[in-house]
C-alpha cells in the first residue's frame, strides 16, 4: 500500500512500524489508528502512514513537512504551554480578544467620525488597508476564539471506534464457510463477518447487552465490471461499486432478510445505548462533506440522527456507522457541528471552495495575510514615528 500510494519502489523500504498512539508527527487530526508507519530511504525522510482496514493512505509527511509542522504547533497553536493548559488558553484568549476590540472600535469610529483629510500618505494607506481587512479579520478572530474554548473546556466525542471482539468459540466455525458456496461464481467486492440482531426486529435488549448477536457474513456484490472501472477517487466522489449487499447467517447459512440500514440500527444503537424509537433520521453518506469530514477516509457510511435531548451538551447526537466492519466512524452533537460550521465557514473560508476551488481560496488567505502584515508594518512605523515626535 505504501510503496502503490507513493510510487516508491518497495525495495527502498527502511522500516514498517506499528503505531497506536498519535504523536507529533501523526496528530490526532488524522483520527485513525493503529496504523503502520512505513519509512522510506532517501534524503527527504518520506513517511507514509497506512491503515490496513480499509487500504487507506492515512497520511504522508517528509522532513520539510514535519518541520513546517513544528513551526505551525508552535507559533499557531502554542504546544509549548501544552501542560498550563488554563494559562494557553487565557493568554491566547486575551490575544484574539484584542483583535475584536480592535476591528470592533475601528468600524466604530469610521461609523462615527466625520471623514476628513489625512496628510500622511502611511495613515491613508493604513486605513485603506483596514476597509478591506477589517471583516476576514474579525471572521479570523471570533471563530478562533470559539475553537479556542471549545476544544479546552468541551469533552470530545468525535473518533473511530472500534467494534467489540467476537467470540468465535462453539460456534460451529468449520462448518461455516460452506455456507456461501451458491456465490463462488459471482463477482464480489469484499467479505465480512459482522455481528447483527438474531431477530428479525431490533429492540431495545440489544442497548443493554441483554440480547446476543449473531453472526453474519456480509458480502459485497459488485457492479458489472466494477473492479476494472472503479477507483479509489471515483467511491470518494460518491460513485457506488456494490451492486447490492447479501446478508447470511454465517451458522445456519439462511439468508436474512437484512439490509445496511436495519444494520445501521443495530450498530447505531449499541454503541449509543439509545432507543431504537430515538432514531429520527437515518440515511446513506456517499461524499463528504461540512457533516462528514474527508479526515474519516471512509465511504460510504450511513448517519444516525437521534431525538431526544433539545438542550445542553449532549443534543443533536448524529453518529456515522460502517456497516461493513461494525466501527463507529465519527459521531457529534449540536454544540460540535455549530463549531465545526463556524472554524469552517469564517476560518478557513469553505464557503470560497465550489466558486474559488481550494487552490485559490488558499492564495486569497495568503494574500490577506500579507496584507496583514503590510498594515500591521504601516502600524509600526507610524508608532515610533510619533514616539519620537513626542519626544521632540
Amino acid at each position: 500500500m505504501a510503496s502503490y500510494y507513493t510510487g516508491r519502489d518497495i525495495n527502498t523500504i527502511e522500516s514498517v512500524e506499528w503505531q497506536t498512539a498519535f504523536d507529533q508527527n501523526y496528530p490526532a487530526v488524522n483520527r485513525l489508528l493503529p496504523v503502520y508507519r512505513v519509512r522510506f530511504s532517501g534524503d527527504d525522510g518520506l513517511m507514509a502512514y497506512i491503515y490496513t482496514e480499509t487500504n487507506a493512505l492515512a497520511t504522508l509527511t517528509n522532513n520539510n513537512r514535519q518541520q513546517l509542522q513544528t513551526i505551525f504547533q508552535a507559533l499557531h497553536t502554542w504546544n509549548w504551554l501544552d501542560r498550563f493548559d488554563n494559562a494557553r488558553v487565557l493568554l491566547m484568549g486575551l490575544f484574539i480578544l484584542s483583535l475584536i476590540a480592535m476591528c470592533v472600535a475601528g468600524v466604530g469610529l469610521v461609523i462615527v467620525l466625520k471623514s476628513r483629510r489625512i496628510p500622511q500618505t502611511s495613515r491613508r494607506w493604513h486605513r485603506a488597508l483596514a476597509y478591506i481587512l477589517w471583516l476576514p479579520l474579525l471572521g479570523w478572530s471570533v471563530s478562533g476564539f470559539y475553537h479556542l474554548l471549545q476544544a479546552a473546556y468541551v469533552e470530545p466525542v468525535s473518533g473511530l471506534r472500534l467494534s467489540e471482539e467476537m467470540r468465535l468459540d462453539n460456534r460451529g466455525w468449520a462448518t461455516m464457510s460452506g455456507h456461501l458456496s451458491e456465490y463462488q461464481n459471482q463477482s464480489i467486492n469484499a467479505l465480512a463477518l459482522v455481528e447483527g440482531a438474531s431477530g428479525p426486529l431490533i429492540s431495545d435488549a440489544i442497548k443493554s447487552g441483554a440480547e446476543e448477536a449473531t453472526l453474519f457474513y456480509r458480502l459485497s456484490l459488485s457492479q458489472p465490471n466494477g473492479h476494472a472501472q472503479h477507483t479509489r477517487s471515483e467511491r470518494f466522489s460518491g460513485k457506488a461499486s456494490e451492486r447490492a449487499a447479501v446478508y447470511i447467517n454465517a451458522e445456519s447459512g439462511e439468508l436474512r432478510q437484512w439490509g445496511d440500514e436495519a444494520q445501521a440500527r443495530y450498530l447505531a444503537l449499541r454503541y449509543t445505548g439509545r432507543s431504537n424509537e430515538d432514531i429520527a433520521d437515518i440515511s446513506k453518506v456517499t461524499h463528504f462533506g461540512p457533516d462528514y469530514d474527508f479526515r474519516n477516509k471512509r465511504l460510504p457510511v450511513w448517519r444516525v440522527d437521534f431525538s431526544g435531548e433539545t438542550t445542553g451538551r449532549g443534543a443533536g447526537l448524529r453518529v456515522f456507522v460502517d456497516p461493513i466492519t461494525g466501527v463507529l466512524v465519527d459521531q457529534n452533537r449540536q454544540i460540535d457541528r455549530a463549531e465545526s460550521w463556524s472554524f469552517s465557514m469564517l476560518h478557513k473560508w469553505n464557503y470560497l471552495n465550489p466558486i474559488t476551488g481550494k487552490f485559490y481560496r488558499d492564495v486569497l488567505i495568503v494574500g490577506t495575510i500579507i496584507i496583514c502584515l503590510v498594515m500591521t508594518l504601516l502600524g509600526v512605523l507610524m508608532l515610533l514615528k510619533n514616539g519620537r515626535r513626542k519626544k521632540v
